[in-house]
């Protein structure tokens, strides 16, 4: 089973959920053995090691009714109905070609097994967390993606998978293609927190100001919302992260306005004051960035150094070594 045990690049971040339900991020070497995670994303945009089938009826076996290949392990809930199918590939899919297969074979194994048509394939059970779900494992050997496609064309060929929809009459018709409901609830929540926070009202106003906010948020954006306890969990997140960062956040500015140059000076002045004032806009940004990425780190016991903060902020390394002094402060 050693196959089995890693995923991904041990600094490769993902979404994970708590026990209490809240949604937060890690590197994957962080979580990749913890049994008191409940979901992880298992597969993300870039990278792909599943194909993961979400069922949520009691008919679990059903692929089995289309001939379909017998899943590696199947995460079953305990308490109620319903279980993740796993099959894992034996390499990681990361090319547009493959990507383009795995989602062809993503489609037609939920189809064939009466899985969830709306779940994207990302996030999964923690198939190491024994208090909340069952583990049978089936299938000892990976499959090949090529092998499960001509599986899938063999048994399924009637099925349209690259027909697209036609896209329903709302506002932002984009938000239908998204990562997850998850995800694109926890991304839009935080970006309206930032801002909510900065504003001067108390902490149980800011907290009722989001949670309303999420809740129609997710009646709009889905045909079949998240349920209000998951929804919850990643306002509660969210949440708790401005609050105890409260000060930080409201010291971030834009600075969007414009400069108040004299008209007596010339074009020159005013363009040289103009560039230097930008730059010092710019110089702002990054070091916030830095710095708050140095706090979510911390907080996950993330190792701290130029190469660390560079690849979680996406910055290069001249600049993080810039600033390197930030991670004694």
């Amino acid at each position: 089973m050693e196959h089995f045990q890693l995923h991904f690049e041990p600094e490769h971040r993902v979404l994970y959920q708590e026990p209490s339900g809240a949604w937060l991020t890690a590197s994957w070497k962080n979580i990749a053995t913890a049994s008191s995670i409940k979901r992880i994303q298992y597969n993300t945009e870039q990278l792909k090691n599943y194909i993961i089938v979400d069922i949520d009826n009691s008919d679990i076996y059903k692929y089995r009714e289309a001939n379909l290949p017998e899943p590696n392990f199947i995460v079953k809930n305990k308490h109620k109905v319903g279980a993740h199918l796993f099959w894992v590939l034996d390499r990681t899919i990361a090319t547009p070609y493959y990507k383009k297969l795995w989602k062809e074979v993503f489609k037609s194994f939920t189809i064939q097994s009466g899985g969830d048509e709306v779940a994207k394939g990302f996030i999964a059970k923690n198939l190491n967390n024994n208090i909340d779900f069952n583990i049978e494992f089936i299938e000892p050997i990976a499959y090949n993606i090529n092998s499960l496609a001509h599986y899938k064309m063999q048994n399924h060929a009637q099925i349209e998978i690259s027909a697209p929809r036609a896209p329903k009459k709302q506002k932002q018709p984009q938000l239908i293609k998204t990562k997850g409901r998850n995800t694109e609830i926890f991304n839009k929540v935080r970006l309206i927190a930032y801002q909510e926070v900065k504003r001067s009202v108390n902490d149980d106003d800011f907290k009722t100001i989001i949670l309303n906010y999420a809740h129609k948020l997710n009646k709009e954006l889905f045909d079949y919302p998240l349920e209000d306890n998951e929804l919850e969990g990643i306002v509660k997140s969210v949440v708790k992260y401005c609050l105890e960062n409260k000060s930080m956040i409201k010291k971030y500015n834009k600075n969007k306005g414009a400069m108040n140059l004299d008209d007596l000076l010339s074009i020159k002045q005013k363009q040289r004051l103009a560039a230097q004032f930008t730059n010092e806009v710019k110089s702002n940004r990054v070091k916030m960035k830095i710095q708050v990425a140095i706090i979510e780190m911390k907080k996950q016991n993330l190792k701290l150094n130029v190469s660390s903060v560079a690849k979680y902020t996406k910055l290069s390394r001249p600049t993080i070594t810039k600033y390197k002094h930030f991670f004694k402060s």
